[in-house]
């Protein structure tokens, strides 16, 4: 019958003998070991619990559904936390952290993201209140709980309060010696800190993570830290190695962490075909979830800035720009501050430094995200050196590489166009490594300006109609003006595009990608 003192065999025999009691108290007394050797009985003496037992300890009823979420059955893929349609009344302390941990979750994977933070708080606030002799007694149950808060505010975009709940769940894993919640929290710290630029706390994160087993959470609760490691590679210009190290993570194991993959997936494609597959495979997941996920927050805007990089790769830099969101007056997210940066990187492309400039201060001002300063310092100085300010623009850029040299964040330098980025090099008086000097220039943008961007949605309209061959009489009666009017917006369509027939304005649409 096997080691009768170990916890699976005990836990068997108490459910084979309908000892409930029994049951409970070995899953509370040994959960951090059941969960990570033998998560498969776990969870079938879970879901074997019958409705009294659960009515008397309705935590268990939450646990069943996360257990559902973390060890589905095979050819089983959950894509959100589902939570309890019906959860008894809690009863006691821990149940009713559990019920406000799982609504947190439920609603967070559906999009509603002010009942999942308010459900969060109040789980905090509940803790926070709790003797120490109560946190003792649950230990088992809070690395995995507090991990729950931290994704919570990981997803509504409140980084301090998520840096705040992964450490309590990585220091509590490691006083209940639970190497599968050290991992997923370790990688999470790490790839929320490299998201933010702050490279030298993303490796001392990882460098936090549990020796790595044949345990068979190890796929799903690797995925953040594959993430981080990834971004670092990017950040140090190695794109074939953070490909390589990306292919490791798999959304079938974790996949609410999709648009996160997508965003890295972005930033290492380089083919404007595999760009277009991967806008249609963004498509395909946007559609599995709600739509509150990709609509509301920075989950949304974290999708918006993938479609915007994959359109630019696919050679359509007009519709790159539209597919981003309007820049936040005062940002206060990451996703909120990216959006901003990618905006004011590509207003610089098409020449609107003055329209840039706003979003550069803010972007310059932000130390406490260096992805989004040194991308803020580099522009400013495209837009000094453009003013013919060179001694400015070297000043300027110099700060931009001591902050990237010092962090290994090289990455946010590719958004100065090629030209500037040559210029501004060789005028730096601050020294850069030749190798990621030369790597920088291969990768940089194009300095092309996007020939489009100045129209008005009204020229725009018109052109989508001219170059799909539409008579200028039928235009105005499709857009209900007159003929005059037409051929005015024509005529300022071809002077800002440096074009003089509709034979050019169609080669030059589609060189560009403007008409898909």
């Amino acid at each position: 019958m096997g080691d009768t003192s170990d916890p699976k065999t005990l836990l068997t025999l108490a459910a084979d003998e309908d000892d409930w009691p029994e049951v409970v108290r070995l899953l509370e007394a040994h959960w951090s070991t059941l969960i990570s050797e033998h998560p498969v009985a776990v969870r079938d003496v879970v879901e074997s619990l019958p409705p009294m037992v659960l009515e008397t300890y309705p935590r268990w009823a939450m646990a069943r559904d996360y257990l559902q979420r973390i060890v589905p059955r095979p050819g089983e893929q959950l894509t959100r936390f589902r939570g309890t349609a019906s959860p008894p009344r809690p009863v006691g302390f821990l149940d009713q952290l559990a019920q406000l941990t799982s609504r947190g979750a439920s609603a967070r994977a559906a999009g509603d993201l002010d009942t999942a933070t308010e459900s969060v708080t109040k789980a905090r606030e509940l803790l926070d209140a709790a003797s120490q002799e109560t946190r003792d007694e649950m230990l088992s149950a809070l690395p995995e709980v507090q991990f729950e808060w931290g994704m919570v505010w990981e997803y509504a975009g409140d980084f301090d309060q998520a840096i705040r709940e992964y450490v309590d769940s990585f220091d509590e894993a490691l006083r209940d010696q639970n190497g599968m919640a050290r991992m997923v929290a370790a990688g999470a710290l790490a790839w929320i800190h490299a998201l933010c630029g702050r490279n030298l706390q993303a490796r001392h994160w990882l460098d936090q993570l549990p020796e790595a087993g044949g345990e068979w959470w190890n796929g799903r609760s690797a995925v953040p830290a594959i993430f981080a490691r990834t971004l670092l590679l990017i950040d140090g210009l190695h794109f074939d190695e953070a490909r390589a190290e990306l292919a490791k993570a798999s959304l079938a194991v974790s996949p609410e962490r999709w648009p996160f993959q997508k965003l890295l997936t972005a930033l290492v494609t380089t083919d404007p075909t595999a760009a277009m597959s991967i806008l249609a495979q963004i498509d395909g997941s946007a559609a599995k979830v709600p739509a509150a996920v990709t609509e509301n927050g920075p989950i949304g805007q974290y999708v918006a800035i993938a479609r915007s990089i994959l359109l630019r790769v696919a050679g359509q830099p007009s519709d790159a720009a539209r597919a981003l969101p309007q820049p936040s007056a005062r940002p206060v997210t990451v996703a909120e501050k990216l959006v901003g940066s990618l905006s004011a990187s590509q207003l610089i492309r098409a020449g609107n430094d003055a329209a840039a400039g706003r979003l550069l201060a803010i972007a310059r001002a932000d130390l406490g995200t260096p992805r989004i300063s040194v991308a803020g310092l580099a522009l400013t100085a495209v837009t000094q050196l453009r003013d013919g300010d060179r001694d400015a623009a070297a000043a300027t850029f110099a700060s931009a590489l001591s902050l990237a040299d010092e962090r290994a964040l090289f990455h946010p330098l590719t958004a100065i166009p090629r030209t500037e980025l040559l210029q501004l090099l060789e005028e730096s008086a601050t020294p850069l490594d030749p190798d990621v000097a030369e790597r920088l220039v291969a990768i940089a943008i194009d300095g092309s300006k996007d020939p489009f961007v100045s129209l008005t949605r009204k020229e725009r309209q018109v052109l989508i109609l001219i170059v799909a061959g539409t008579r200028i009489q039928d235009v105005a009666t499709e857009l209900f003006v007159s003929v005059n009017t037409v051929k005015s917006q024509l005529a300022s369509i071809y002077r800002k595009t440096g074009t003089n027939s509709r034979d050019d304005l169609t080669r030059l649409a589609l060189t560009t990608g403007t008409l898909d």
